[in-house]
């Protein structure tokens, strides 16, 4: 009676979280499908099919699963796309549009003749996990399982993501990579006695900007192990959902021909659009490429009329001259924001430097952090700003800043043609890409409030000036600024968002402790995890992990050794005193250890039907909130224009078990 009574305890103090429960958030996808056995995402939108870009409209770089709950022990359980690379999802090797050869920079090789696929450019296969709003960076529980130097992920996996001694609340977020295709199939959330029975609780509603970034291969993540520019753009602001639309290989002209632009409309708050390279290296016209721009962009101001868009002309490379395409975008952009005032441009030239470029076109890992600090400040988001006071001499005040932490002021000639704005690659904060030629430079500590005040020499003048803020503490950056944009916000989409207009951080308080990462387990070959069992209802997820380790078994008897004669004769020592009965169990023990157990069962079924009620009041309280479909269709989310204007290439593949 003793073992039920005690795995019943045990069981009241484990929480099974379905992909579909209600307190699971996802946000950040582009097409989404969840029932009870997982949520899958997909990239699948506009008129015409994907079939030439690969598998990039299985990959859902950026969406995230997130939920809050009080456990002491989370455990999230994935899966790697079976239909996609074979099932399995190699960092070594960034899978190129014919969905089985490595990418290596324009050089196409077969897998089998790579020596296992060995590419030269990168691909981000690893789950990433913020906490509380923090990236988990490197965190080991969420490496592959393939062994200690390989990164190659395949099937089933489930990661430990929290351990630790006492209750308290925390906010998860799985973030899905942009290289691999990834289905959530549910959580395991655990807490020990005398800790009460782990929950989940409803998340903390709060404004939210949807930022859609639409792009090529850039824009999608290539070629870096980490987050692309989007994702990490998002991680700046709590208030930021990044939707990435990015796809390697999408041209300008088939965006156009699909009518991606009001799809882009439908769901953006704020759209960026950088696009075109591909379409240039391939030989087309820059004019008929910005054209093609041209109309997408007006997709979506169709769609949506106050939204602000930004278009970004190419960033640097190495394998072409694209200046003729960045001008034939520059007018188109230009003469339509005569009659837009929400339409912006943004230079893609200054944004990064050769020396963060992967064989000469795409960024590496640190290449996209450099090319999402930048635009992050372009579009006027930066918590780092420059104001000008005044003009002769130039007067700068500087904000935003980390209290009481260096800085370095760069100023140099503001660039008279547009064809001149270059970045510049200095050695400060591990490298970063100035977004100017700086003649000068000053340094100074910023003050309690993290500002200061800079006096320019005499003999300069505020318009023929730029001039850029680097914190050295948080390398963080400023907007490129001049005469003309004489602060942070002024012509940028951040003007539009007051609700999020950046601010002087306070003084930094004591730092808190993060909550523990469980041990990294030595790396187990790839497969499902080992079997646990479930409760009844509802149906299992994946194996689990068994909740008991087996029994240790006796040591088994070994024979005697012969006696050795003693070296000297020595009396025998006096035999052993022969060991002494246990003490008899009284009755009245018997009985109050039998009462106490009969306690326990009890207290066992009164939490189980409680746990049933609330679980009951909860659903139904929280279902007309939700504006659930009727069974057997998928959650509704705040993307549904988007999947009914795409439900007509939107189909579940043969074999799935979800509908839109």
């Amino acid at each position: 009676m003793c073992l039920p009574l005690v795995v019943c305890a045990l069981l009241a103090l484990t929480l099974e979280v379905l992909p579909d429960d209600l307190l699971v958030q996802y946000s950040g996808y582009v097409r989404l499908f969840v029932d009870s056995q997982r949520a899958r995402f997909d990239r699948k939108y506009g008129s015409l099919p994907m079939d030439r870009y690969g598998n990039a409209e299985m990959h859902s770089s950026g969406a995230r699963v997130t939920w809050r709950t009080d456990a002491q022990r989370v455990t999230a359980y994935v899966e790697y796309r079976t239909e996609v690379n074979q099932g399995t999802c190699d960092e070594s090797c960034a899978v190129d549009v014919d969905k089985r050869s490595c990418y290596m920079g324009g050089a196409a090789v077969a897998c089998e003749a790579a020596e296992g696929c060995q590419g030269q450019c990168f691909s981000q296969c690893q789950v990433g996990l913020l906490v509380d709003g923090v990236r988990v960076a490197g965190a080991c529980q969420l490496r592959g399982p393939a062994g200690a130097d390989a990164a190659v992920y395949a099937g089933k996996q489930q990661f430990t993501l929290l351990e630790q001694r006492a209750t308290a609340m925390h906010e998860f977020s799985l973030v899905m990579p942009w290289g691999g295709a990834v289905d959530f199939l549910g959580l395991i959330l655990e807490s020990d006695p005398p800790h009460a029975a782990p929950r989940l609780f409803p998340m903390v509603q709060q404004p939210r900007l949807r930022y859609v970034a639409y792009g090529d291969s850039i824009t999608h993540g290539w070629c870096g192990l980490g987050d692309s520019y989007p994702e990490r753009i998002a991680q700046m602001h709590a208030s930021f959902e990044a939707i990435n639309m990015g796809l390697r290989g999408l041209t300008a002209t088939f965006g156009a021909d699909a009518g991606h632009g009001q799809f882009l409309g439908m769901n953006g708050d704020l759209v960026t659009i950088l696009l075109g390279a591909d379409d240039f290296y391939a030989g087309g016209d820059p004019a008929a490429i910005a054209a093609s721009i041209g109309a997408i962009v007006g997709g979506v101001r169709a769609e949506a009329p106050k939204a602000p868009v930004a278009v970004i002309t190419p960033i640097v490379s190495a394998a072409a001259d694209l200046e003729p395409l960045r001008a034939a975008i520059r007018a188109t952009v230009r003469q339509m924001a005569l009659s837009d005032a929400r339409l912006y441009l943004v230079e893609g030239s200054v944004l990064l430097t050769h020396s963060f470029l992967f064989e000469g076109r795409h960024p590496t890992t640190r290449g996209m952090q450099q090319l999402a600090a930048n635009l992050n400040a372009q579009l006027g988001f930066s918590r780092v700003q420059v104001a000008l006071r005044g003009c002769t001499p130039p007067v700068l005040f500087l904000s935003g800043l980390t209290p009481h932490a260096p800085y370095l002021l760069y100023y140099g000639a503001r660039a008279q043609i547009d064809a001149e704005m270059i970045a510049q690659h200095v050695f400060e904060c591990d490298g970063t890409a100035l977004m100017l030629r700086p003649e000068g430079k000053l340094r100074g500590l910023a003050d309690r409030r993290g500002e200061a005040t800079v006096t320019l020499a005499a003999d300069r003048s505020c318009k023929s000036l730029a001039w850029e803020l680097l914190d050295l503490r948080a390398c963080a950056v400023s907007r490129l600024g001049s005469h003309a944009h004489f602060n942070a916000t002024v012509y940028t989409p951040a003007a539009h968002f007051a609700f999020l207009a950046p601010h002087a951080p306070p003084p930094e308080p004591p730092p808190a402790a993060p909550p523990a990462l469980p041990p990294c387990p030595p790396r187990a070959p790839p497969g499902p995890p080992p079997r646990r069992p479930a409760p009844p209802a509802p149906p299992p997820l994946p194996p689990r992990a068994p909740p008991f380790p087996p029994l240790p078994s006796p040591p088994l008897p070994s024979p005697p050794l012969p006696p050795s004669p003693p070296p000297h004769a020595l009396p025998p020592p006096p035999p052993p005193p022969p060991p002494s009965p246990p003490p008899p169990v009284s009755q009245a023990a018997a009985v109050s250890v039998g009462v106490m157990l009969g306690s326990l069962l009890v207290a066992c079924a009164s939490a189980a039907r409680l746990c049933h009620r609330q679980c009951a009041r909860r659903d139904a309280a929280l279902a007309p909130a939700l504006r659930l479909k009727p069974s057997g269709h998928q959650r509704v989310s705040q993307h549904d224009d988007l999947h009914d204007a795409a439900a007509a290439d939107g189909e579940a593949e043969d074999g799935d078990d979800f509908r839109i």
